[in-house]
């Protein structure tokens, strides 16, 4: 089978389709917005979407849509709608997590809306973190014991033998560090991609390649990549990959890989051969451009160096999105702190993307990878799966991470204050 033809709509179940137990709410209806129903359609000027019992039961223009007595109006002047976000690359390391089966609710809350519902995210791809408390955070939202998105898990990444990340090796204690997924045949990679799963996983993630510190790098054996990606298939589920260099990411195109969760930071230009066989194979790609401003600036670059880095990368994505490539929006948030959204969608633009482009990446690319929720659609009997946000991305694409109003499934999220 062939990369890419995997996705979690399977996975998701129930979750995707109904979300989190809530109480009955009365309608609301978002009103003088300018509504984006999805990237191709034509925008809704002075528009009005009605929610009720969790769906979308009206959309067109205001003076179109009959807004019922005592539902809640907002409005929408000055503002775009639109279908709820993805973000694609997240984690849930922050010391805030631990324990989250049984940490308070409010440290909780408080941590996924700064990280992620602020931001318009109703759904996210954790690429990598410690399962049992993922597991545990997403079960307590899907309880309606505290607001958040729907959360799709990676658990603990499969690592090269010996060739664990720099980064990793100084964050983590030695004894976690000893325990972490390092096969060394294909019967071991195929069993680590089982006992993953088996824990509540939704997803493989593969370091194919890893960066060991200074021009040090790992590479995985592309019979590891392959018996991982071929056990993950069998199971129905997605292989994610963190390709680090051009090596990484020709292992994970030639071993199955799904979804690309980083460009490579290695100064290579991707050529339109090599671009045409991603593309062929369906990868998806997670550009991750806010990152490498992050990453830079800890290597001490200076302002020249570090934006000529940064732009080899928004190259490497230029390319990619030219010939078609799928894009999905994703931040790396969770193993950084820097959560506004509103430099990646700079960078996304600089790379030839226009507002359609930002806003698929956003919705309807990862709701197709990923399944679930209303397919990132603004459609009547849809899940009202929404976002408000100030301004025109037409014209800004940092608009996008301006929000004002979060909702799942009917449900408020985030509301910034008036």
């Amino acid at each position: 089978m062939t990369a890419g033809r995997f996705t979690l709509t399977v996975l998701v179940g129930s979750l995707a389709l109904a979300g989190p137990a809530r109480p009955a709410e009365r309608p609301l209806a978002i009103v003088g917005a300018t509504v984006l129903p999805s990237p191709t359609g034509r925008p809704i000027a002075n528009g009005a979407v009605l929610v009720e019992e969790g769906r979308v039961l009206a959309v067109g223009p205001a003076a179109n849509v009959l807004v019922p007595d005592g539902a809640e109006r907002i409005d929408g002047r000055g503002m775009t709608l639109v279908a709820g976000f993805w973000n694609c690359h997240v984690h849930f390391t922050g010391e805030a997590f631990l324990g989250a089966a049984s940490a308070p609710r409010e440290r909780l809350a408080q941590a996924v809306e700064g990280m992620l519902t602020r931001y318009g995210f109703v759904a996210v791809v954790d690429a990598g973190s410690y399962l049992p408390d993922t597991v545990a955070l997403r079960e307590r939202i899907e309880r309606g014991e505290l607001k958040g998105p729907r959360i799709l898990t990676a658990g603990e990444g499969i690592f090269p033998k010996g060739a664990l990340p720099i980064y990793l090796r100084k964050a983590l204690p030695p004894e976690v560090v000893e325990r972490l997924p390092q096969p060394t045949t294909p019967a071991e990679a195929r069993a680590d991609v089982q006992r993953n799963l088996a824990g509540g996983a939704d997803a493989t993630k593969l370091f194919t390649g890893t960066w060991l510190g200074g021009a040090a790098t790992g590479l995985m054996p592309l019979d590891i990549v392959r018996a991982a990606a071929e056990a993950t298939h069998q199971a129905g589920k997605p292989v994610l990959a963190h390709p680090q260099m051009r090596a990484g990411l020709l292992a994970a195109l030639d071993g199955g890989v799904d979804v690309l969760m980083h460009t490579t930071p290695d100064g290579t230009r991707w050529e339109p051969e090599l671009v045409s066989r991603l593309v062929a194979a369906h990868l998806g790609l997670v550009p991750t451009l806010q990152l490498w401003g992050i990453e830079g600036r800890k290597a001490g670059m200076g302002a020249a160096r570090l934006e000529s880095f940064i732009q080899e990368e928004v190259a490497q994505l230029r390319v990619f999105a030219a010939a078609g490539g799928e894009v999905l929006f994703g931040t790396d948030v969770g193993y950084h702190d820097a959560f506004d959204t509103g430099e990646e969608l700079v960078r996304m633009a600089q790379a030839g993307m226009g507002w359609r482009e930002i806003l698929a990446s956003l919705t309807t690319a990862p709701a197709r990878r990923f399944g679930g929720g209303g397919g990132g659609l603004v459609l009547p009997g849809q899940p009202a799966d929404l976002v408000l946000f100030r301004g025109d991305p037409v014209r800004d694409p940092r608009a996008f991470s301006r929000v004002v109003l979060t909702l799942r499934s009917g449900r408020v999220l985030y509301r910034a204050a008036k």
